[in-house]
């Protein structure tokens, strides 16, 4: 097992926010927590477990091949069976539409302005 750095703790005057982060800070308003861990499988792949536990013993376990991928994936689930507060399912909806964009951006891995920029890109 390897760190899995999934603490958002942090100095909001300096550190600009993840969007895990983001849906941490909402899990946990919410009344959740929200331990996370990675690991890597017997083909070297790194996979990330997300775990929400409720006040009620419930719980919600999520693996993806990102961490970003296994917190939207548990703040959908979560908010599908009704288990977030309202007001966090626009902030879910605005942070998918900005990850469609950003994932739009990026082509072949690369960056589409460092296709534009750099004159050595194949």
């Amino acid at each position: 097992m390897i760190s899995s750095g999934c603490s958002a703790k942090r100095s909001h005057s300096r550190h600009k926010m993840k969007y895990w982060e983001i849906i941490a800070d909402h899990l946990s308003a919410s009344g959740w927590t929200w331990p996370c861990s990675s690991q890597i499988d017997s083909t070297g792949r790194v996979l990330f477990t997300a775990d929400a536990h409720g006040d009620n013993r419930e719980r919600f376990i999520v693996i993806a091949g990102k961490k970003l991928t296994a917190f939207l994936e548990l703040e959908s689930q979560l908010s599908a069976h009704g288990r977030l507060q309202r007001k966090n399912i626009a902030v879910t909806v605005i942070i998918t539409l900005l990850l469609v964009f950003a994932f739009n951006r990026v082509s072949n891995g690369r960056n589409i302005s460092e296709q534009q920029t750099n004159p050595n890109y194949v």
